[in-house]
């Protein structure tokens, strides 16, 4: 490895000089190192930057509670550029100011192994997230983000919120404590409409509707049904057999190319459903199988509504759907799996979906017949779902 020059403060603790020593000397038992609230100077966190600029085995860094400041901040940052081995970084507490969180955004950029940032308590603002969602756009590796106790406020969240739009790694976002609003949880909960890979939300401690907050634990519960559904799934038609090239539908929809040199590209079903009309909602069986709801005719399909396009529709398995795009070729929809084919289904390999909800077994009505917007305004206290 490459060889480093010691210099530890010598105001530094006894443990704490080892501990920096053992990362100087690139020790690779040195897997994780806890220097939370050990008063580290700036010469320290010079060290621990060139150290960790090449290290190949410290996974885990805590330098929580340190007061390193805009300074350490952005030495920190310029290390993690170039480091490949951490995996978990902890700057909590440390006073960096939107500048720091600036700087560690533009290392997010270039880094593509850290998984966990946590930088609670650090002063952060609308400026810093803004930054820090500029970075989740281009970032692939990291998975949890941890911004609480800060000052970020509804536009600071609403901008994270977007950059989730794009992002598909991070599955746990905690935004405790960071003077929210009800506008920032709908877009949050907007997001849930469309994003399966967000699978935790901390928006504890901000002035939040309550029911919003409901609505969104039930939709990260129906996201995770979603997902299981999903895995299941793919998992049923890795086992499926190939007969003769003959491909059974299940592994014809998870195998087929979404390319071919005649057609081009088959429509992706998340985006033909993005939205739904008014009174229409989507939601999941115990068993993760997606059925909608129209609250205008108080029913429960299958199907999603129809849209534009739709072709006229044959003998298909139920769940499957005949659909046209704006070129005139002809797709198939299979709404069991979510998923969209050029090859239409074989009657023989349809599995029938569980039982259907019955609307009425969803809903408590009440004696007059309620608008449709007005149920689905507030529909986060009348759907049925667990709590997690």
């Amino acid at each position: 490895g490459s060889l480093h020059v010691c210099s530890v403060s010598s105001a530094s603790p006894a443990n704490t000089m080892d501990d920096l020593s053992r990362l100087c000397a690139e020790d690779p038992t040195l897997e994780t190192l806890n220097l939370a609230g050990k008063k580290l100077s700036q010469t320290d966190v010079k060290l621990i930057a060139r150290a960790i600029a090449s290290n190949t085995t410290l996974e885990v860094l805590d330098l929580s509670e340190n007061n390193i400041g805009l300074k350490g901040a952005v030495i920190i940052a310029g290390a993690l550029e170039r480091n490949s081995a951490l995996t978990v970084l902890d700057l909590s507490f440390n006073g960096i100011g939107d500048s720091g969180a600036s700087a560690l955004a533009g290392a997010l950029m270039r880094n593509d192994t850290l998984e966990m940032l946590f930088l609670v308590g650090n002063g952060l603002g609308v400026v810093a997230a803004r930054e820090l969602a500029v970075a989740l756009q281009r970032n692939t590796s990291l998975e949890l983000l941890n911004l609480s106790k800060n000052p970020i406020g509804p536009a600071g969240a609403i901008m994270l919120a977007g950059s989730l739009q794009s992002n598909t790694t991070v599955t746990e976002m905690y935004l405790n404590e960071c003077n929210l609003d009800t506008l920032a949880a709908v877009k949050f909960a907007d997001l849930l409409e469309t994003n399966m890979t967000l699978e935790k939300l901390g928006l504890a401690g901000n002035a939040i509707d309550e029911l919003k907050l409901k609505g969104i634990r039930e939709l990260l519960v129906l996201n995770e049904r979603t997902r299981a559904a999903e895995a299941l799934a793919a998992e049923e038609a890795a086992k499926q057999t190939v007969d003769d090239g003959n491909l059974p539908v299940a592994v014809q929809l998870a195998t087929i190319s979404a390319t071919t040199p005649e057609r081009g590209q088959c429509p992706e079903y998340a985006s033909l459903f993005r939205t739904l009309p008014p009174g229409w909602q989507r939601a999941a069986t115990e068993e993760g199988m997606v059925y909608y709801i129209d609250h205008n005719t108080r029913r429960t399909c299958w199907s999603p509504p129809p849209r534009p396009g739709v072709g006229q529709q044959e003998s298909l398995p139920l769940g499957w759907e005949k659909g046209i795009t704006p070129n005139g070729e002809v797709y198939f929809l299979n709404h069991n799996t979510q998923q969209t084919s050029w090859l239409p289904p074989r009657i023989e390999d349809a599995v029938p979906p569980t039982p259907l909800p019955i609307y009425t077994d969803i809903f408590e009505l009440p004696d007059e017949h309620p608008e449709a917007d007005d149920i689905v305004e507030d529909v986060a206290r009348k759907l049925v779902i667990p709590e997690e």
